[in-house]
């Protein structure tokens, strides 16, 4: 199976297929530009902080979202930043919004499920959320959506679900299986800006998310 590259790589990548992403800067370990941190800042009003290893065995590393002082930042950049962390440094979104939150995956060139909830939190919530708090679907991108393989869905948003299919096909082009983490926000952001936000994409995983298994095996079973 083809590996992800690193974080920042896939947000420039889906940025470059005109796909809308956070405004971000990133570093490798050991460094880091003050003054461009404080123009990003000065261009949004609040930062994020994110960092992760080359190796992908490390797992979670110490991140903080959405700080609206930048003195704050610096000190928490200071006491947590890993001496092997890539620093991914973005403008703040708002993650208290009731925003549309999820995962899509393409099973292939046509056929696609996607999981998703409305609140607070960040895509990755999914993965912490019970079966009862997540809406799911099924689709194919020539006949629509297939409501009887829906699970907690009443059919609110479906055209964007269906635009959401559009704008990520072509990165079918050169990668598959594919995930693609997204929001969509009643306010426009990001670098363009625009209400849809893409955070990455990704093909493998850890066996203790294991995202991909678990979406064959629920869109798989018989209506």
């Amino acid at each position: 199976m083809q590996r992800s590259p690193l974080k920042h790589i896939r947000l420039s990548q889906l940025k470059k297929e005109g796909l809308n992403t956070i405004d971000f800067l990133c570093y490798p370990p050991g460094k880091l530009d003050e003054q461009e941190i404080k123009e990003l800042f000065a261009k949004h009003g609040r930062i994020s902080f994110r960092q992760f290893a080359a190796d992908p065995r490390v797992g979670n590393m110490a991140g903080k979202y959405d700080m609206t002082n930048l003195e704050e930042f610096f000190e928490f950049v200071r006491l947590n930043r890993s001496p092997i962390g890539y620093a991914l440094i973005n403008q703040g979104v708002d993650t208290e919004d009731r925003a549309v939150r999820g995962c899509l995956s393409w099973l292939d060139f046509y056929s696609f499920g996607v999981e998703f909830f409305l609140g607070e939190g960040t895509p990755r919530e999914i993965e912490k959320k019970g079966m009862s708090e997540l809406c799911q679907l099924f689709g194919d991108v020539e006949y629509g959506i297939d409501l009887k393989k829906c699970l907690n869905w009443d059919g609110n948003y479906a055209w964007l679900f269906r635009e959401l299919a559009q704008m990520t096909r072509k990165f079918l082009m050169s990668v598959r299986p594919l995930i693609i983490e997204f929001e969509w926000h009643h306010v426009p952001t990001g670098w363009r800006p625009d209400n849809w936000i893409f955070w990455e994409w990704r093909v493998e995983h850890s066996p203790e998310q294991n995202y991909a298994t678990k979406m064959a095996k629920i869109f798989s079973k018989p209506a």
